[in-house]
């Protein structure tokens, strides 16, 4: 799914025209964006948390030459997704919890 179909989701999901849903959505990506670029984690309940990470400059090898290449340190963006969907994408691992042991 791209910025456009959640767009068209939003809209026909909310009664909104597009425009107003085009700038809600271009709002929410730019906040996250901005905290991110802050070094500011940004967890929204429910979908799970958006990250930095800082990789360190590394050697490389051009896939065409075979040239060895030097790979700058750079900033990253991770995702980590909350438990509730990671289950709903592994349903098959879900396993029920065991009630806890009461103590003697």
């Amino acid at each position: 799914m791209n910025k456009r179909e959640i767009i068209h989701e939003v809209a026909g999901g909310s009664g909104l025209t597009l425009p107003q849903t085009t700038e809600i959505v271009e709002t929410v990506f730019k906040l996250i964006a901005d905290e991110l670029s802050d070094g500011r984690e940004v967890q929204i309940h429910g979908l799970g948390n958006f990250s930095f990470t800082d990789r360190k400059a590394s050697r490389g090898r051009n896939p065409k030459t075979g040239e060895e290449i030097a790979i700058a340190a750079r900033r990253g963006v991770k995702f980590k997704p909350f438990k509730t969907i990671r289950d709903s994408l592994n349903p098959q691992r879900m396993v029920p919890r065991q009630p806890a042991r009461k103590r003697a």
